[in-house]
């Protein structure tokens, strides 16, 4: 993996089947992805993604080929209040080693997945 730069790799998560999920340090912005995307851009913390996808069985394939890892808070009285999305990649990397891109954005939505474009400070103290 690369040393330095965007495609650098923070983390490597495995899943409850094993399979390594790449963090890689990533760049914000419209075209961002990895940790500076999901951490800049939706003030979504390393701890929350990482716990989501330890505790996924595996990732769920989603129509455009990536794959969904999730998580979520059961508020009182059983309502579901708060999602934590982690998005992979499972495709090669835009700067060409041999690994997978990996995580490439992940979010928080609310109550009926409504959108969050920040995630709540006390998910980031919960991860």
């Amino acid at each position: 993996m690369p040393s330095s730069g965007p495609y650098q790799c923070l983390e490597i998560v495995k899943d409850g089947s094993g399979h390594g999920v790449v963090i890689r340090y990533g760049q914000s912005g419209t075209s961002g992805f990895g940790f500076l995307h999901f951490f800049m851009d939706h003030s979504l913390d390393l701890p929350p993604v990482i716990h989501a996808i330890s505790n996924s069985a595996y990732g769920l394939p989603q129509p455009d080929g990536r794959y969904l890892y999730g998580e979520y808070h059961v508020a009182p009285p059983g309502q579901v209040d708060q999602y934590v999305n982690v998005f992979e990649e499972r495709g090669p990397s835009a700067n060409g080693d041999a690994h997978e891109l990996g995580v490439v954005t992940a979010y928080c939505q609310g109550p009926g997945h409504s959108f969050e474009q920040n995630c709540p400070e006390w998910v980031n103290q919960t991860g």
